[in-house]
């Protein structure tokens, strides 16, 4: 091997190292990351309540930044106690006055199963 293969090898060499470390370090501050960003529950009633919470922040921002308008928006959450089903915004309903217990409790057929107000079956078509 001439003298400038054997120094690009140790170079790759090197940067793997570098690299394996980068990496090692990344995965490091992800695990304490997600410790403190990802939430853990007792129940999955605390988990519901907290993505239902957190659906009505999402609408209150959407609203904030204006991406409400007309009728048909909507976002909605998979819900953590029936996986089949989801969390959506009701129908007609200003997004940035949305409360949790006003949200619409929906199978994937758009099948109500709670309503506080009527659904927007945009959300299902």
């Amino acid at each position: 091997m001439d003298l400038f293969m054997q120094r690009v090898q140790e170079v790759h060499i090197g940067r793997t190292e570098v690299m394996e470390e980068y990496i090692a370090q990344l995965r490091l501050k992800t695990s304490v990351l997600e410790d403190k960003i990802i939430p853990k529950f007792d129940s999955l009633l605390d988990e519901q309540e907290h993505r239902k919470h957190m659906l009505v922040a999402g609408l209150r921002l959407f609203a904030k930044y204006g991406f409400d308008e007309g009728i048909a928006g909507h976002i909605t959450v998979r819900d953590p106690v029936d996986t089949d089903t989801f969390w959506v915004n009701p129908f007609g309903r200003y997004f940035g006055k949305i409360k949790p217990d006003e949200l619409v409790h929906v199978n994937s057929a758009g099948e109500i199963i709670y309503e506080a107000n009527s659904l927007n079956n945009a959300a299902f078509k």
